[in-house]
């Protein structure tokens, strides 16, 4: 993996190449996520999200408020550390969706291990790829519908930067994911593609990095396509479990904030958020 310095720090994202297998195993596990979207409501719902102590919860999530949040959409989130559970409810069900999650979270390891030792060895973070190694059972694996039926322009996911280590966005069906420039301070497209995924720091990556790594804020703009037929998605959560978590009980949801507060503060100024 060739990792630029300037790229990470200067534009917060870093673009990676797809191994082969790596892709047609994001494409079978896209395919599944569709089928499982069709399911009556009752099935979908048996898969309850059930929150836990390492990074948020595991389960199915449907969202139909049209609240300030503007959260119109559909959500599963798949970790080996609950596939168990997962896995018992889905024992009648014949859909191949958690055997393909499996695969998936299996199959990407390599490039997060190879990720995680570069960025460790160019950045000087020692503990960075034994940490993200140690924690595979709580990588949390995210797939998403947001549905039709919205206003073009319209953000269906507010501006947020992700609270855990790093994120892969691994799969987008449509264009409107953007990212704040942090150089140049205005929203731009996140340059997903169909063969590589777009890694971007969280809030613990540069807590840890002492700020050299800022955490991309980033979010979902409904275009014509999309406010009509809706969109999918599916990004992979790296949650670091033995650096501080984000105080949210003191200082509120990631969105609450303005956009790229983060990308000025001192680290000294950053790290108080996790006291």
């Amino acid at each position: 993996m060739t990792t630029s310095i300037n790229e990470l720090r200067d534009l917060g994202l870093l673009n990676v190449d797809y191994p082969e297998d790596l892709r047609e195993t994001v494409e079978r596990a896209v395919a599944s996520w569709k089928t499982f979207c069709q399911l009556p409501r009752e099935e979908k719902c048996a898969f309850s999200f059930l929150e836990d102590n390492h990074g948020d919860g595991a389960g199915y999530e449907l969202k139909e408020e049209k609240g300030s949040k503007k959260d119109l959409k559909e959500n599963f989130h798949v970790t080996l550390f609950q596939y168990a559970r997962l896995s018992e409810i889905a024992n009648n069900r014949t859909f191949p969706f958690l055997n393909d999650a499996k695969m998936l979270l299996d199959r990407m390891e390599p490039l997060i291990l190879e990720f995680a030792k570069t960025i460790e060895e160019e950045y000087s973070i020692n503990g960075l790829l034994d940490e993200v190694q140690r924690c595979k059972p709580y990588w949390i694996l995210r797939y998403l519908h947001y549905f039709g039926d919205q206003q073009e322009g319209c953000e269906i996911a507010a501006p947020h930067a992700d609270k855990g280590g790093f994120t892969l966005h691994l799969f987008e069906s449509d264009e409107g994911l953007q990212y704040y420039c942090i150089k140049q301070r205005s929203w731009k497209a996140m340059p997903v593609e169909e063969k590589q995924t777009v890694i971007i720091p969280a809030v613990q990556l540069q807590l840890w990095s002492k700020g050299d790594l800022k955490a991309l804020y980033h979010r979902v703009v409904a275009t014509e396509k999309t406010a009509r037929i809706g969109r999918f998605s599916m990004v992979c959560f790296i949650p670091f479990q033995n650096i501080p978590m984000y105080n949210k009980k003191v200082y509120g949801n990631m969105q609450t904030h303005d956009i790229g507060f983060n990308y000025n503060l001192s680290h000294k100024e950053f790290a108080n958020l996790f006291s």
